[in-house]
């Protein structure tokens, strides 16, 4: 939670949990002028388009990438294999870079999980 009271000669930013006895007295100091923010209501920044995403692509594998993807749905390898058309010990492989990525098969993985095909190639 975020607590922000702006005056002319006053700026006060609290973080973190803010007991109610303290917003009671900061609201009768301060009324309308003071704003309480949930902690979703800070500023958001899209991970993808910060740098220490582009560190942490570059260090990630095809097989970690479909990994990730897979978990993030909650499916299993025999899942992901059935709609993929493969079986899953070669989900396995593909998630443990035992075997490469191909084009086609890049282009089902990107349409299946909604993202680029970079992801899955080298």
């Amino acid at each position: 939670m975020l607590a922000v009271v702006k005056t002319p000669h006053t700026e006060i930013q609290m973080k973190g949990y803010i007991a109610p006895r303290i917003l009671t007295a900061l609201q009768k100091e301060y009324g309308k002028q003071l704003q309480v923010l949930g902690e979703d209501e800070g500023e958001k920044v899209d991970f993808f388009s910060t740098s220490f995403a582009d560190e942490i692509s570059a260090l990630m594998t095809p097989g970690e990438y479909i990994k990730i993807y897979r978990s993030n749905q909650q499916m299993s390898q025999v899942e992901l294999g059935k709609q993929l058309g493969v079986s899953n010990a070669f989900v396995c492989d593909l998630e443990k870079n035992r075997r490469d990525v191909s084009k086609e098969m890049a282009k089902k993985l990107a349409k299946l999980f909604g993202t680029s095909t970079d992801r899955f190639l080298i």
